[in-house]
């Protein structure tokens, strides 16, 4: 039955995929990605679309933090060519996959910090899946610079087409950094990925979506828990965000 329902999602996000204003040939080649490196990433990536997003140019701002081994950042790349990508990944095992796939492409700024609503030195721990987070999820791995996005778009005199958030518990301490600072202005669009029961914390997600709607953004909600009657679950749920 749980194959079955494997399935059944697969087939759907195939047939979404078929639906998006992409190219064919880019789509047939999302797909074989997905298929070839039996990836769950790159099926979320490539072939369910989870960071597509219609710009109203062809050479749009990007901001990726929580780039990993840059699989996000290539997808950006491939549905807008002409596009200026700022990608943030503090683990330096990640770093170095994320710096030699930068290099194949042109106007990819690759920063090895976290993200974060306080500038200062953090510990960043990881599991087995290659997951990494500013919180005690796992056993230590290093110790990390964190900066401010604020920060970095001001001094930057960034405007942001779209903003990419996949940084494993830490997203509401970015999102009420922009908030603090006035800075979501500055953001036309978003994919936050919204870590929920994470670390057995109390549910707040109102707290992120509160962000978002006094800053008059609009958003949907995509997430699957199985069964619904679930307590205390670890669950991720995908917000994708734009202007009224």
């Amino acid at each position: 039955m749980e194959r079955l329902k494997i399935l059944s999602r697969r087939f759907i996000d195939i047939a979404y995929l078929f639906r998006t204003p992409i190219r064919f040939k880019r789509k047939i080649l999302f797909l074989l990605k997905s298929i070839f490196y039996h990836d769950c990433v790159h099926w979320e990536i490539f072939t369910r679309n989870i960071y597509y997003f219609e710009a109203d140019n062809l050479s749009p701002t990007i901001i990726d933090c929580g780039a990993n081994v840059g699989l996000a950042t290539a997808y950006f790349k491939e549905i807008y060519p002409k596009s200026t990508i700022y990608s943030f990944e503090p683990n330096k095992e990640n770093f170095k996959k994320l710096k030699s796939l930068a290099s194949k492409y042109t106007n990819v700024n690759i920063f090895k910090n976290a993200v974060g609503k306080n500038e200062k030195l953090r510990k960043l721990y990881g599991d087995y899946s290659k997951t990494f987070s500013l919180y005690n999820v796992g056993p230590f791995k290093e110790t990390v610079k964190v900066i401010k996005l604020s920060k970095f778009m001001k001094e930057k005199n960034l405007e942001a087409d779209f903003l990419k958030i996949d940084i494993e518990g830490a997203e509401t301490d970015v999102l009420e950094d922009l908030d603090q600072a006035r800075m979501l202005r500055h953001v036309k669009q978003m994919t936050v990925e919204y870590h929920h029961k994470m670390y057995k914390e109390l549910s707040k997600l109102s707290v992120l979506l509160n962000i978002l709607e006094k800053n008059g953004f609009e958003y949907q909600l995509n997430s699957f828990c199985v069964p619904i009657g679930s307590k205390n679950k670890q669950q991720c749920v995908l917000i994708y965000a734009y202007r009224k």
